[in-house]
């Protein structure tokens, strides 16, 4: 209906770099690619995909903690899949939301003050707002990221629900082992 008529050789060339797009998809997700150069407004850069930082890299995937690096303007620009579990979405779609569409708007005020104050690191229990679940209570630590030319967060979300569910689980015990002994005093 709205939709734009190209030519032959438009649609051709628009296959052409698809196609050279998914091999290089390919190739990077294989390990076959070491390093991308991206090109842009401050001359080209280039970015290692393996090497001194690699294992940190790995180490960030795999940890049981949520991590994401997030814009000034509050923009998820790297999400590992501990966080994405947590908010209960596809990697793909946490990647460029909101992190204000997971947490409430004290949490962000807090965590955005490093923005400000790049030497801060702001530790927040709080409560996480998944998509589809019920919320969970984590503490989120907000430091600054020192990248080159970018000023941005790391957070990193603990999952709280075992901890305050012993909580809850030790407080219940001790009701009911001071109920039992008040029955036992009243008899």
């Amino acid at each position: 209906k709205n939709g734009h008529w190209i030519s032959e050789d438009e649609f051709s060339l628009l296959q052409t770099n698809l196609s050279e797009a998914q091999e290089t998809l390919e190739a990077i997700r294989s390990g076959a690619v070491d390093a991308v150069v991206v090109s842009g407004p401050h001359g080209n850069q280039i970015y290692s995909l393996t090497g001194a930082e690699q294992p940190y890299r790995v180490y960030v995937e795999r940890m049981q903690e949520g991590a994401a690096t997030i814009s000034p303007d509050g923009v998820i620009l790297y999400s590992n899949r501990r966080f994405a579990e947590m908010v209960n979405k596809p990697l793909e779609q946490v990647i460029s939301s909101q992190v204000s569409n997971f947490l409430d708007a004290a949490s962000c005020k807090k965590i955005y003050s490093v923005i400000q104050n790049q030497d801060e690191v702001v530790k927040h229990e709080t409560i996480l707002q998944p998509a589809n679940k019920p919320y969970m209570p984590v503490n989120l630590t907000a430091s600054h990221l020192p990248l080159q030319d970018q000023n941005v967060l790391c957070l990193v979300v603990t999952d709280l629900s075992a901890q305050k569910q012993n909580e809850e689980l030790r407080m219940a015990k001790e009701v009911a082992e001071k109920a039992n002994k008040a029955k036992d005093s009243f008899l």
